[in-house]
């Protein structure tokens, strides 16, 4: 296998034979993260993570030097599990190597714990009808005459391991069977023998519900099994041609995902209501010989927005960019132009507090910037992706409250 690392915005040359599959690719999926003229793959502006085409292994890392591919691994299940029980995810583990390159490992090294724990299940009420009494009476379908002839209906609890979420489980360790090398695939199908009980499923990857990976029993390791699971399910695309892996992938817009990360931390953890528009809204139009266009506007995050006076208490914008305010020339730091964005954010939505989110490898406090005959009130804010999940995200949280009082 030819193995390529490069690094977000690169344009890279394969092989005669897996160029073929990346045309059939291409034309299959109509791709959204790259183009193909002769030999080259061009990746799309902010693709990150990796794509096996043939025998051909591509790793995208990150531009960015705040983050690596493990934190965009991590930042993507985050985003994934809103509904599940995030705190397993930032406080009993943190991804290290196991980035979506890895995977698999990461996966293998929960579910040794999880089995190692015991596997959950639920109790089930089951009823059926026997000549000896071991459960209650169902006194509802008792008749005294039929009992001869049909027994006595009892009713009684099992406990039952073929739960959701087992299944789940079982179909994400039977999906990376399939594209895993041999020495892993010893390892997942023993860990699949736990599972010979619990019953195979089809997963429709357009269908997954994440509250269908939502666990509530005593088994530790099961919340973040599950944000595997559905990792792999949802977000792993593999394609198959008589047999074999013919591609697969784990790729991501940087920009969107951080942008949508920040969103996910203050809907998820904070007291206060964050949310953004579903769609941009029209700002202003242009006409030209008689032809018309409109001019939309959509804030990255909005606090306290109220719909019916279009009023928000204040406007974040996320920007995937490089900050550093340690530089002797602060003023570096930020570009102009989003500054002039932000404040019209603030005119739109009759506000005057806000600011600017950016990823960084260390800590800095939040940054005022204070605009020469105007009343705005401006911060620029940094969330160290250095730190741990639970960490960072608290810290982000608290910082952004200290702005709004």
């Amino acid at each position: 296998m030819e193995k390529h690392i490069i690094v977000e915005n690169t344009t890279i040359r394969i092989n005669d034979k897996d160029i073929d599959i990346a045309k059939k690719l291409l034309a299959e999926t109509n791709s959204k993260y790259f183009t193909i003229e002769e030999n080259n793959i061009i990746f799309k502006p902010y693709i990150v993570g990796e794509i096996k085409i043939g025998d051909t292994y591509i790793l995208i890392n990150p531009r960015h030097e705040a983050y690596n591919i493990s934190d965009i691994f991590a930042m993507a299940t985050y985003i994934d599990t809103d509904s599940l029980n995030t705190s397993s995810l930032a406080n009993n583990y943190e991804f290290g190597d196991y980035g979506m390159e890895n995977i698999h490992l990461g996966f293998t090294d929960i579910l040794h714990k999880l089995v190692n724990f015991g596997l959950s299940g639920e109790f089930q009420t089951k009823e059926t009808f026997s000549h000896n009494v071991y459960g209650d009476l169902d006194v509802e379908k008792y008749v005294k005459q039929t009992v001869p002839i049909t027994g006595i209906p009892n009713i009684y609890q099992i406990y039952d391991t073929n739960t959701l979420y087992n299944k789940l489980i079982k179909a994400s360790i039977n999906k990376l069977l399939l594209q895993v090398d041999y020495e892993t695939s010893k390892q997942l199908l023993h860990l699949l023998e736990y599972f010979n009980n619990i019953e195979d499923i089809n997963v429709d990857e357009s269908s997954l519900n994440k509250r269908q990976f939502e666990y509530n029993g005593t088994n530790p390791h099961y919340n973040l099994a599950l944000e595997y699971s559905y990792a792999i399910l949802k977000n792993l695309k593999i394609k198959y041609n008589q047999g074999k892996v013919e591609y697969y992938s784990f790729l991501y817009n940087s920009n969107n995902l951080f942008e949508t990360y920040i969103l996910s931390i203050l809907k998820n953890e904070s007291v206060f209501d964050a949310s953004k528009w579903n769609t941009a809204k029209q700002f202003a139009s242009i006409k030209y010989l008689g032809e018309e266009s409109n001019k939309f506007f959509s804030p990255d995050i909005l606090i306290d927005y109220n719909s019916s006076t279009n009023r928000a208490l204040a406007v974040f914008d996320v920007k995937n960019k490089f900050y550093n305010p340690d530089t002797k020339n602060l003023s570096n730091s930020v570009y102009n132009g989003d500054i002039y964005q932000l404040l019209f954010y603030f005119s739109r939505l009759k506000t005057s507090l806000g600011g600017l989110i950016y990823p960084a490898k260390k800590r800095y406090e939040p940054v005022r910037m204070v605009l020469s005959d105007y009343s705005e009130n401006i911060f620029f804010i940094s969330i160290n992706m250095s730190d741990s999940l639970k960490n960072r995200h608290e810290t982000l949280i608290n910082d952004i409250i200290r702005i709004l009082r």
